[in-house]
């Protein structure tokens, strides 16, 4: 099923049929109002909340009204695919066709790993569409230029600020100039139980469109010019 979807900040949010959902890939689980939200003619059950969040408290902190939030644990199940030409987003229990550049994934909790590199540094990143901001660790980050302070939010942390810096991130072949931040320490934790360095947010939306299929274990990066 075809779906329309925005950016509110930076935060990806589909159209499910009426519900506005915020897709995160990021995500291991999906919670929000309701028992259940309905995918191409499926409903999949789904938690009241997540890390002491739930859908109104989401809601505030995105800063815009949310049904709920559309993680891995069933994102898993299907192929995503996010077409900022036509402001539309695709979740299929059929295998969808992958064009453009293809990139092998793995994961951890779920949540999609891919290999990218800044300057000559590999660098394993989590491919996350519920980031406004990319991250990395402070010593990969702060080489680059600095691009002043902003605010984010994790869900069960809350709010903080963080420095900002232009990172040159190459994926699939193409090096992007990525608007990245520092998670909090008391977050780092999180890039290094997957042996991850980065992640990766919705700014790639600037550059692809974007098809994951989990169940392949492959993510396909097509061109695309705002």
């Amino acid at each position: 099923m075809i779906y329309p979807y925005h950016l509110h900040d930076g935060h990806l949010i589909a159209d499910l049929d009426g519900r506005a959902v915020l897709l995160d890939t990021g995500s291991p689980t999906s919670f929000g109002r309701g028992a259940a939200i309905r995918l191409d003619g499926r409903d999949y059950p789904w938690a009241g909340g997540f890390m002491g969040l739930d859908a109104k408290m989401l809601a505030g902190l995105v800063g815009t009204e949310l049904e709920g939030l559309l993680g891995m644990d069933v994102l898993q199940n299907l192929d995503l695919r996010i077409d900022p030409a036509s402001g539309t987003s695709e979740l299929s229990h059929e295998l969808l066709p992958l064009d453009g550049q293809i990139v092998p994934t793995d994961s951890c909790m779920g949540i999609p790993l891919v290999a990218a590199s800044v300057g000559v540094q590999a660098v394993r990143c989590f491919l996350d569409t519920g980031a406004r901001l990319s991250y990395f660790t402070r010593e990969i980050a702060g080489e680059y230029e600095s691009a002043g302070e902003t605010e984010d939010f994790y869900p069960g942390f809350g709010r903080f600020f963080t420095p900002t810096w232009r990172v040159p991130v190459t994926l699939a072949g193409v090096t992007l100039p990525l608007l990245a931040g520092v998670l909090p320490a008391a977050l780092q934790g999180l890039l290094a139980m997957g042996g991850a360095g980065g992640i990766l947010g919705t700014a790639l939306l600037d550059h692809f469109r974007l098809t994951l299929s989990p169940r392949r274990g492959l993510l396909a990066l097509a061109p695309h010019t705002p």
